[in-house]
């Protein structure tokens, strides 16, 4: 997944090398300053699906400043389905609103809702 993210990249003209120096692997993506890398990621999981230790990292995205991270992550998230509740559930009670938000939407697009999900959401609202 890392090598396919890497390679939409070299199309783009970003070389490999300018992406390990701080965090390798999908997580580093993610995480670059620059746009066209987290949204090549994020592309990527979105494509192949993200493993779990990936998916805190895809959440961030989630308050990225652009609007097409933002997108890319969520329908990323909505695909993984219930192995992402965890970790959105858990930014219900301990993000800012932005980041509650943004969780409560993707987690609106799950399908099929689960009872315990919707009680699990109204109890991080209290």
């Amino acid at each position: 997944m890392y090598k396919a993210a890497v390679a939409v990249l070299g199309l783009q003209g970003i070389s490999a090398d300018s992406l390990t120096a701080q965090q390798p692997g999908m997580e580093g993506l993610l995480r670059d300053p620059r746009r066209e890398v987290r949204l090549a990621a994020c592309e990527a999981l979105l494509r192949f699906g993200p493993e779990v230790h990936q998916i805190p990292a895809l959440v961030a995205c989630l308050t990225d400043g652009s609007p097409l991270v933002r997108r890319t992550a969520s329908q990323a998230l909505q695909k993984l389905g219930s192995a992402a509740v965890p970790f959105l559930t858990a930014q219900l009670r301990q993000a800012g609103p932005g980041m509650r938000s943004a969780a409560l939407e993707v987690l609106g697009q799950l399908r099929p809702a689960s009872p315990s999900l919707a009680k699990c959401v109204a109890d991080s609202l209290d």
